[in-house]
């Protein structure tokens, strides 16, 4: 069975098309295929068949991550308060109950609330 290469027209890769076996110079050519070769283009290209003609266009560069803004008072309260786990054995607990209250008031301490 003969075959020819062909181009998907999605990106210009190389694909296969098979000659029909009953009809000769007949040939079956995969959907979204063309036979018409595609440019040569680099890796930080793309290449598409659009309104037949290949376009060959850069691929943009990706946008940078947003800086993240600093942490504000109530963010690092957050995660330096005493966990839930801790807070329910509190609930029980008076001793713990003590602790917990202690270590909110450091917690504040260290980061106040600004004015």
């Amino acid at each position: 069975m003969a075959t020819k290469t062909v181009y998907l027209r999605s990106c210009g890769a190389e694909t296969i098309a098979y000659e029909d076996q009953v009809t000769a110079g007949l040939w079956h050519i995969p959907p979204k295929a063309t036979e018409v070769k595609p440019p040569s283009f680099t890796d930080k290209q793309i290449c598409q068949f659009i309104d037949d003609n290949w376009v060959v266009s850069d691929i943009p560069e990706p946008e940078p991550e947003p800086e993240k803004p600093e942490p504000t008072y109530v963010d690092k309260r957050l995660n330096e308060y005493p966990s839930v786990q801790e807070l329910v054995v509190a609930l029980y607990d008076t001793d713990d109950k003590s602790a917990i209250e202690a270590k909110r008031a450091e917690v504040k301490k260290k980061y106040p609330k600004p004015s």
